[in-house]
């Protein structure tokens, strides 16, 4: 039961409720008015609350400076010089630590390919190692750095780790496949060619590892914004090619597995452009190359009816890495950016597999073996995942 007293406080609660909503009705719709520039707050930047009411905004917005120096009262008339450096805040930039990791699922374009078997020495081509179709395989790629020194970050970054399989088979019931290890005889040599089978499979895996400097150069205040990139770079490529022939007359199985190995280690350069589309898009386009030492060599293993040779060659040469980016970013929070794109590498000087299947195909059955080191590679695919800055 309610006295009369508590009936009197709820009538004023009420009165107290409907003031409030009064007064708020006759409030403007924005605190204040942004005189210049475009919008900024939060949760685009991790700015003090009273920033979000100030009614001076810098005109234009560039990349990167702190819109709010000083982080108190500011000057309209306030334009920096340059978007590199300006105090310790820096938008959609790392203050201190900053990290990514991305799903970067590869695939393999090789440059040459070469006949495996054809129908009889001058007819058509039924095998070749373009059969061999390496598909996507999943990797990652993480990097970790930190801003130093103003302008600079240092940072670690690795891709991988990938391996990549494929395995081709063809029979033929008239036993008249000319094979590559004649280098397709006319006429045909004995326990070479007049295969009834033959299949060929390979495996090829890849990682790189790399540690860079960075320096953000400078750049009148506006959209864009550029860093440029020194470091040193590691990569590994490993490969291996089997290719297996069953000959019925006289009954010969020819066995070839052939083992590449390329450890580069180099420096390189970079440039990396961004472009700002708006206060949660950007787009950045990153360029690296370098030239590096290939620790290259070559295994062959050759197994003619159970009689096994083989070889084995090393040496060093002069390599060349190529690699290219492009992501668009959108800054989910102050701290956490979503990150989608497309990256691609390209080797050279390498030894593979297939290629120097073919170079030491006149040697089988010899305890030699040749090395070709003029191979040449491009890795590419998609790149998806999350950056994290403080």
């Amino acid at each position: 039961m309610q006295t009369i007293d508590s009936r009197h406080r709820n009538v004023v609660r009420r009165l107290g409720v409907l003031a409030l909503l009064a007064a708020m009705s006759l409030a403007p719709a924005t605190a204040w008015g942004q005189l210049a520039g475009r919008p900024v707050a939060q949760p685009y930047f991790d700015f003090p609350n009273w920033a979000r009411f100030s009614d001076c905004r810098p005109d234009p917005l560039a990349w990167g400076y702190e819109v709010f120096p000083n982080y108190g009262p500011v000057d309209c008339a306030y334009e920096p010089n340059s978007v590199a450096c300006e105090v310790d805040f820096v938008a959609h930039r790392s203050d201190t630590w900053y990290a990514s990791a991305d799903f970067a699922p590869l695939t393999i374009d090789y440059q040459n390919d070469f006949d495996i078997a054809r129908l009889g020495a001058t007819g058509e081509t039924l095998l070749d190692t373009g059969e061999l179709r390496p598909e996507f395989d999943a990797g990652g790629k993480f990097t970790v750095g930190r801003r130093v020194f103003g302008c600079y970050r240092i940072e670690g970054t690795y891709l991988g780790n990938y391996d990549w399989q494929d395995t081709v088979l063809l029979t033929n019931d008239d036993a008249d496949l000319s094979t590559f290890l004649s280098d397709f005889a006319d006429p045909p040599i004995a326990g070479l060619d007049g295969a009834s089978s033959v299949s060929m499979s390979f495996q090829s895996s890849f990682q790189s590892a790399e540690a860079n400097i960075r320096y953000w150069a400078e750049m009148p205040p506006g959209p864009f914004d550029v860093s440029y990139l020194v470091g040193a770079r590691y990569l590994r490529i490993h490969e291996q090619f089997n290719f297996l022939g069953d000959v019925p007359v006289p009954a010969t199985l020819n066995d070839s597995q052939v083992n590449t190995e390329n450890d580069l280690y180099g420096v390189q350069i970079g440039i990396q452009g961004a472009t700002l589309l708006s206060t949660r898009w950007w787009i950045d386009f990153d360029l690296k190359g370098g030239i590096y030492n290939n620790q290259t060599s070559v295994a062959t293993s050759f197994i003619q009816n159970g009689v096994e040779t083989g070889g084995f060659v090393e040496r060093d040469r002069t390599a060349w890495v190529g690699d290219l980016s492009l992501v668009a970013n959108w800054q989910m929070t102050p701290q956490w950016t979503f990150r989608i794109g497309y990256q691609a590498i390209f080797v050279n000087g390498l030894a593979l597999a297939p290629d120097n299947t073919l170079a030491n195909a006149d040697l089988f059955g010899t305890n030699t073996a040749r090395l070709d080191d003029s191979g040449e590679l491009a890795y590419h695919g998609p790149i998806i995942g999350l950056m994290w800055i403080r």
